[in-house]
């Protein structure tokens, strides 16, 4: 299919599928967007009417769960390290800082119709109404059997590892358990040395900064 159009932008491909399912609305769970500012920029100049959830989670825990799944990587992006430290340490607090920012950066003029911050620990203590509240945001249905449905995404046909080729499209610890039971911990405090650290590093203040501005504390 793609071969048949090599003169295709990214714009293009994405306005041909949103006239092919009009009006079902095209959702795109996209994290490597954040990552480069460029690419966010460029997002919302060609998709002008994009409009963008920002899901966040505390990020201590998010820090905790990365550092225990890359620990015996052979291969660990630079994202993932302070090179501060000699020699340079696995901490993700670069990562969360980076993407985050960014996102914060490039949706700072926006509307609430057109961005929403949603942190995942608000989701998961109160699914059946911040579903709904989601669901009235973009337009949706938000009557009990799509609730429902939502929090059963083992049901869907996306849960599970695709063909060679396409093996993941979502995290790979979803796929393996694709439920939604997962509840994550209280309490969690940006105070304090960092578990994964051995030298009794704490958070940046550049990261507690953007982390108060998203409600954690």
């Amino acid at each position: 299919w793609l071969a048949r159009r090599p003169d295709w932008t990214g714009a293009m491909t994405l306005d041909d599928f949103a006239r092919r399912f009009a009006p079902n609305l095209l959702v795109a769970a996209d994290t490597s967007v954040a990552w480069r500012p460029d690419m966010l920029d460029r997002l919302l100049e060609t998709v002008p009417d994009v409009r963008v959830l920002h899901l966040t989670e505390h990020p201590r825990s998010w820090c905790r769960d990365t550092a225990a799944a890359l620990h015996d990587r052979l291969f660990i992006a630079p994202d993932y390290k302070d090179y501060e430290a000699n020699p340079p340490a696995l901490d993700p607090q670069v990562a969360w800082f980076r993407v985050h920012g960014n996102i914060a950066r490039a949706m700072s003029g926006s509307s609430p119709s057109e961005y929403r911050l949603q942190r995942v620990e608000a989701l998961l203590a109160r699914p059946e109404a911040t579903l709904a509240s989601l669901c009235e945001w973009l337009g949706l249905s938000s009557g009990a059997a799509e609730i429902d449905a939502m929090q059963q995404p083992e049901r869907s046909i996306f849960a599970g590892f695709g063909p060679n080729g396409a093996v993941y499209g979502a995290d790979e610890g979803w796929l393996r358990d694709p439920a939604f039971a997962r509840r994550l911990a209280s309490g969690e405090r940006l105070e304090g040395p960092l578990e994964w650290r051995r030298d009794g590093k704490v958070f940046a203040p550049e990261l507690i900064a953007l982390a108060n501005m998203h409600g954690y504390h």
